[in-house]
């Protein structure tokens, strides 16, 4: 397998990122350490606790790969198969999925087969390319005082790019199935007032 660089956004293995932040990695990593085989010759490399050679020879995270996961990184404890996509999301950003999704992904763990998420990319395509090849799953990663939490949400059950075709985004959300269409409002949406040091309430 070709060679990876664990630093590069692109890859489909990171280094470790900040707290609560979503990333398109494939089996968590962590810098400056090596991955050595699994006794099992088709399983992908797993982590190496000595401190050792960049990382190398990464799969890439997939419903295939899933079963491959090193223990001790939360994966979905349910059947993805035939989950209902009754949530449509309208910007497919990294908000949504470290908060929205986490609830989604919670509930669908519990037995609640009706909130499977349809992700909407509004402008571009970036983000279905780098998770469809994951079919949809990816990596939250979690820090605080007691150390990096990792677990693989699966509640991305699909993704459309709203200007390839927006008729199949008008026919998914007035689907029968449908019961919720969100969105997030960050930071971007709010008008600033930078004179008065305030938000803009008219805007």
């Amino acid at each position: 397998m070709a060679r990876q660089d664990p630093r590069h956004p692109d890859d489909t293995a990171r280094a470790e990122g900040q707290s609560s932040r979503a990333s398109l990695e494939g089996v968590p990593v962590e810098a400056g350490r090596n991955y050595i085989p699994r006794n099992d010759p088709h399983a992908p490399p797993r982590l190496d606790p000595r401190p050792g050679t960049p990382v190398t020879a990464l799969p890439r995270l997939s419903a295939e790969t899933l079963k491959w996961t090193d223990v001790g990184v939360a994966v979905p404890g349910y059947a993805r198969t035939g989950l209902s996509p009754g949530i449509v999301h309208l910007g497919l950003g990294s908000f949504h999925r470290v908060h929205q999704a986490v609830v989604a992904d919670d509930a669908l763990a519990r037995g609640e087969r009706d909130w499977g998420i349809v992700g909407v990319s509004l402008r571009h395509a970036r983000v279905r390319d780098a998770l469809a090849p994951q079919d949809g799953l990816y990596t939250l990663g979690l820090r605080d005082a007691s150390g990096l939490r990792l677990r693989i949400i699966g509640a991305l059950i699909g993704i459309l790019v709203a200007p390839e075709d927006p008729e199949a985004l008008i026919a998914r959300i007035a689907a029968p199935r449908t019961r919720l269409v969100t969105l997030t409002v960050t930071e971007k949406g709010y008008g600033w007032d930078a004179g008065r040091g305030r938000l803009d309430r008219g805007d």
